[in-house]
């Protein structure tokens, strides 16, 4: 052990080691306890650089209870009236991983003015604002700090630092739905890491190119950038980053709707982050497990999930995850059908102003807004979804509109699975609507006629289309929204013909032109066939 009188230089030198591992450490247990220990009583003897110290040691631990009481008991003997630069910034990234938003901003605004002379503290005062104002849900002002961020890095000269700052402004930039410009911002960070051999920092920034991808709808494109990301991590043995990077593959998973897996993913993620104590991260992942479960249509799973994720974003002060929570929660009240419930949450979530741009839209358009959608507006699934759940708040102004979403509903199931948590979710909401609007179609069980809004039309003597409509019917009964290849209704009106491929295309489309003249508005185009509408209710009556 180093002691004042007989080694200052050693252990100033141990405190300058420390201070700079734990600023490489971002956030991430990389110091041991015992270490800390050390380096910590070492300045108790000392009695120099206490603060920097028990500053930077919290910064580089998980949040056990001694490490929060060091971190707290540091910013209780930093002096705000005297700010260091590198201290103060020190101070505000402490407050900010504490919850404490306004005292952040303020000790991140004092190392600003305190740092004029020093540029690598002036970069780091920048990118600890921009992380506040995200995280306040002030995405412009994120979007500016994080650029000045990087200008002081270029200035610098400091790559690892210009890597850092890449790949944050990235996330800002996502943020702001500008998701081309984020990827490229990625992709130069990612470039500039495996330059420099960084294996850490290019699994981090792999997960920040996954998130782009994923707001842009490229969801095979995100699941490969979390694969590798997620690699990298188990690789350099960061149980946090890990224990994330399984919660954004599981999130990935919900997307392109395989349920079981994602819960799956979901709950091996949260067993690691439970073990590494980072309760932020634990809260964001019971509300994405919350939102799966609604879409599972287990509303009491779902609704005991989305209240202990809200527990926990008011506990580590998170408002804009508790507003994504409040989301999933109104989506939880609107599947269950309490539409008063969920306008509630969404005005509130709307008034905090704290959502990034495709979450506000997606807001706007739950709560029955005109969404706020710009031309540059690239997230596609949202789009699609907002448009399903425009159509289904159209019927009132035009029965035209009706066949139009029917159509719209039965072309995207007959695509094949739908892809996008948003869109199914629209779907599932526009197939509730025209379910409740619809009038039954009702069909003779020889198909000798049928009735449409009251009308009844006989049939009487045009024996294939009764035969192709009996086949539309048997396709309706045993698999909704699955469409008859042409091919089939073609032996079915045909049975004994052998007709050549034009001719017999043609015969086909004829008959479903001739069934649509008769009445049968319910009768659908998909991509290779015909259907009658799922969301049409069917009566087949005996004859």
């Amino acid at each position: 052990m180093a002691s004042r009188k007989r080694h200052p230089r050693e252990a100033d030198e141990l405190v300058r080691l420390f201070c700079a591992r734990a600023e490489d450490a971002r956030g991430e247990a990389a110091i041991t306890s015992t270490e800390r220990a050390a380096v910590v009583r070492i300045v108790d003897l000392l009695g120099r650089n206490r603060v920097a110290v028990l500053l930077a040691a919290g910064r580089a631990a998980t949040e056990s209870a001694h490490e929060i009481e060091a971190d707290l008991r540091a910013l209780a003997t930093f002096d705000e009236n005297e700010p260091r630069g590198r201290d103060a910034v020190a101070a505000a990234e402490t407050a900010r991983h504490h919850g404490d938003l306004r005292k952040a901003a303020r000790l991140a605004t004092s190392a600003l003015a305190a740092s004029a002379g020093d540029l690598s503290a002036k970069a780091r005062a920048y990118a600890t604002l921009g992380a506040i104002h995200r995280a306040r849900g002030d995405l412009d002002a994120a979007h500016e700090a994080r650029t000045l961020a990087l200008a002081s890095r270029r200035a610098l000269g400091d790559r690892k630092g210009l890597a850092v700052a890449l790949g944050e402004l990235g996330t800002a930039l996502a943020s702001l739905g500008r998701l081309q410009e984020a990827r490229s911002s990625h992709e130069a960070a990612l470039a500039l890491h495996r330059e420099l051999g960084q294996r850490r920092e290019e699994g981090v920034e792999l997960s920040y190119l996954g998130a782009s991808l994923h707001r842009a709808g490229r969801f095979e494109e995100a699941k490969r950038a979390h694969e590798m990301a997620l690699a990298a991590h188990v690789e350099t043995k960061n149980e946090r980053l890990e224990g994330a990077e399984r919660m954004h593959l599981a999130y990935v998973c919900h997307e392109l709707g395989e349920l079981d897996e994602a819960r799956s993913r979901y709950r091996d993620a949260l067993a690691i982050l439970r073990r590494v104590g980072d309760r932020a991260l634990v809260g964001v992942l019971l509300g994405y497990l919350g939102a799966l479960e609604v879409e599972a249509r287990r509303p009491e799973e779902a609704g005991a999930l989305l209240a202990q994720a809200r527990v926990l974003h008011r506990e580590v002060k998170s408002p804009r995850h508790d507003a994504i929570t409040r989301l999933h929660l109104a989506e939880h009240h609107l599947a269950l059908g309490e539409p008063k419930a969920a306008a509630s949450e969404l005005e509130r979530v709307l008034a905090r102003d704290v959502l990034e741009p495709e979450h506000r839209a997606w807001a706007e358009a739950l709560v029955g807004r005109p969404p706020t959608l710009t031309a540059d507006f690239e997230d596609q699934k949202t789009r699609e979804a907002i448009n399903l759940l425009t159509a289904a708040r159209s019927f009132d102004a035009s029965s035209g509109a009706k066949v139009l979403a029917r159509r719209a509903l039965a072309n995207l199931r007959a695509s094949g699975p739908i892809v996008g948590r948003r869109v199914r979710f629209a779907a599932a909401r526009l197939a509730e609507a025209l379910t409740e609007d619809a009038t039954p179609l009702a069909i003779a069980a020889d198909a000798g006629h049928f009735i449409v809004a009251g009308r009844r039309t006989e049939l009487g003597r045009r024996h294939t289309l009764k035969l192709v409509l009996r086949r539309l019917v048997e396709a309706r009964l045993r698999a909704p929204g699955e469409p008859v290849p042409w091919g089939e209704l073609l032996r079915a009106g045909w049975p004994d013909e052998r007709i050549l491929y034009e001719a017999g295309f043609i015969r086909v489309r004829n008959a479903m032109a001739q069934l649509r003249r008769a009445g049968l508005e319910p009768l659908l185009t998909a991509r290779g066939g015909y259907l009658l509408d799922p969301s049409v209710p069917l009566v087949v009556e005996e004859t």
